[in-house]
């Protein structure tokens, strides 16, 4: 399951965006994560046919050059997907279901083993906001859109600015969402009233003057 954004096009094997830029083949790592699953339950004597899919679910994402022999499920097909899916699974569930899903359970890891994070601190952190097509920090913010200097992407500043935020809370969950830190970790936004008008619609205040902080909205 993939959640890209945006248009892609195919060629040949190359999976390339709307700036041409390659991006890894989705249809490569389903093919890989399917020969392992496969092994995995030989491994465990499991005998099941098994099906790999591609599905993605962002309805803002169209590929261009598109076979129809592609095991892809775009958005606009998603409920004809499941009611197939569900036509196909009208049996009653046997043991031997009961046990696969028992045995996937027991081997599902919460943290991968290996996982390596480097070490980074706040200060050796470089300060912007992140393209989210090519990774690189947009280098301008005219009328409400962050256009980036290396692909030319532009983007509109709430969502790159949301995004920042999250990732900010995901590096450093030990410092307070504040006015002043979000406008430091933003870096290219000049107007902390900007920052402060987005901190009050999207997040809930806690505290009031200068030990106030933003925490998630409660549901």
């Amino acid at each position: 399951m993939k959640n890209f954004e945006g248009d892609y096009h195919l060629d040949q094997e190359k999976w390339l965006t709307s700036v041409k830029k390659e991006v890894k083949n989705p249809l490569l790592q389903l093919n890989r994560n399917e020969t392992l699953f496969r092994i995995l339950l030989q491994e465990h004597l499991f005998q099941f046919p098994v099906e790999a899919i591609l599905v993605f679910i962002n309805p803002h994402f169209h590929l261009y050059q598109a076979s129809s022999s592609h095991p892809v499920v775009f958005h606009s097909q998603l409920n004809r997907f499941s009611k197939t899916l569900k036509s196909n699974c009208d049996g009653p569930l046997k043991a031997f279901h009961s046990k696969l899903a028992e045995k996937l359970l027991a081997l599902h890891l919460e943290k991968s083993p290996f996982e390596r994070l480097p070490e980074y601190e706040y200060d050796l952190v470089g300060k912007g906001v992140v393209c989210r097509s090519c990774h690189s920090l947009y280098s301008s913010l005219q009328r409400s859109y962050f256009t980036c200097g290396k692909c030319q992407l532009r983007e509109a500043y709430l969502p790159a600015v949301l995004r920042n935020i999250e990732e900010f809370r995901l590096l450093f969950p030990d410092r307070k969402i504040t006015t002043e830190q979000i406008h430091d970790w933003c870096g290219i936004i000049q107007s902390k009233k900007t920052i402060r008008k987005i901190l009050n619609e999207h997040y809930d205040r806690v505290g009031y003057g200068k030990f106030s902080h933003y925490v998630s909205k409660r549901v």
